[in-house]
């Protein structure tokens, strides 16, 4: 039972940090960098709409 809880309590944790983004840089076209947890991040260009997503 209690391995059950904690197993549940640690993905929970973990699946509601990855849906949050910290961004690093902002330029002032509005392009950013943004970073997911440890391993993910995410480039966007606001003129051209491309972006980079690596997890």
């Amino acid at each position: 039972m209690k391995l059950t809880l904690k197993s549940l309590a640690t993905l929970t944790l973990l699946a509601t940090s990855a849906s949050h983004a910290a961004v690093i840089y902002q330029a002032n076209d509005g392009s950013n960098i943004d970073l997911y947890g440890r391993l993910g991040f995410n480039i966007s260009d606001k003129k051209t709409g491309d972006y980079l997503r690596r997890l």
